[in-house]
């Protein structure tokens, strides 16, 4: 049903206006619908925007001194000082590769390198792209996102800038990374905060997603790798063999699916007839199995089930569901560690 619009004059305090009517009075005017002048004023909006920061002098040296702290915030991603100092050992007088000790070592960001945030990927987690871009108001339109909170805000005059030296980039990229990784803060959900960051966000999601769709297309869910002897005596799981038993998957005390029939190979012991009927007796097998597990596939990736450790249903169902779920509920879980659709 569509809503109505309401419009208070002296006239006519009480007029209702529905949507198809305002669609159509602004067709006439402007030869767009409400929805696309909407659109059409955003990106008004953000042409004008990115404009002012191309002319701005003083946003021209921030957008220097970012490009600075991505290098360095990059560095430091990999474990690197970004500023390496060669010095004189106080002992032996060789001279000697100083590593400052503020860096993180190389395992600290490991994690979320070889998961979802490659090094060459983490200046688009820390600065929106008309921040970093010479020339913004050639970018593309891109609807509002969130970001983290940008320290370059707070140089505003000469002797801001004069003060900037590699402690500060350091200090400051390495602010920036912990608020991006810090999911057990208690604000971390909020603006200025990784977990506001969308781009931050809706890469962990995909690289579950992912990850889970390969487990599910891989057979590794059908055959409930994930799933441990002691889990499969949990009442939770009940339901998972109840769908296999009605699409005749039929699992026996092990949980194990009984073994589809092989072609056979053709020999001297079997004759022709006989060859015949068990290499059809095999396919059709094979292609009944095919389909139960295509329609297993598609339970599991579409339907949910109670959390095994809160006992609740998660909503939207599905995979969407479940890694939103993780997402809020089971923090840890999602940002660092691993979970299933099915274990």
């Amino acid at each position: 049903m569509n809503k109505p619009y309401y419009r208070n004059n002296s006239t006519r305090p009480n007029a209702i206006f529905f949507r198809p009517e305002i669609d159509c009075i602004l067709k006439g005017m402007t030869g767009y619908d409400a929805t696309t002048n909407i659109l059409l004023e955003k990106k008004e909006q953000f042409f004008l925007t990115n404009m002012r920061l191309e002319h701005s002098e003083l946003e021209s040296r921030r957008r220097l001194v970012r490009l600075e702290i991505v290098y360095v915030a990059e560095r430091l991603w990999e474990g690197d000082d970004p500023y390496p100092e060669v010095r004189p050992d106080p002992v032996t007088g060789e001279m000697v590769l100083y590593r400052d000790p503020k860096v993180p070592q190389p395992g600290v960001f490991r994690i979320y390198r070889e998961r979802f945030a490659p090094t060459d990927k983490l200046r688009h987690f820390l600065f929106p792209c008309s921040a970093l871009a010479h020339e913004p108001s050639k970018l593309p339109y891109s609807a509002a996102r969130g970001w983290l909170f940008d320290p370059t805000l707070r140089l505003r005059s000469t002797e801001d800038f004069a003060k900037l030296g590699k402690h500060w980039y350091i200090n400051t990229a390495l602010f920036m990374l912990n608020r991006l990784i810090d999911f057990r803060h208690e604000c971390y959900y909020m603006k200025g905060r990784g977990g506001f960051v969308t781009g931050w966000v809706e890469a962990a999601k995909d690289w579950h997603l992912k990850r889970l769709e390969n487990e599910l297309v891989s057979g590794a869910t059908f055959r409930l790798e994930k799933l441990s002897n002691g889990q499969r005596e949990h009442k939770l799981h009940y339901n998972l063999f109840k769908v296999m038993d009605r699409l005749g998957l039929e699992p026996n005390d092990q949980c194990r699916v009984p073994a589809v029939p092989r072609r056979p190979e053709f020999s001297d012991n079997l004759s022709d007839e006989d060859f015949l009927q068990l290499d059809e007796a095999a396919l059709v097998a094979q292609g009944k199995r095919a389909l139960q597990i295509k329609q297993f596939e598609k339970v599991i990736r579409y339907s949910c089930t109670r959390c095994p450790e809160t006992g609740g249903l998660y909503y939207p169902i599905g995979f969407e569901g479940l890694i939103e779920h993780m997402r809020i509920g089971h923090a840890t879980l999602f940002w660092e560690g691993c979970f299933h659709s099915v274990g």
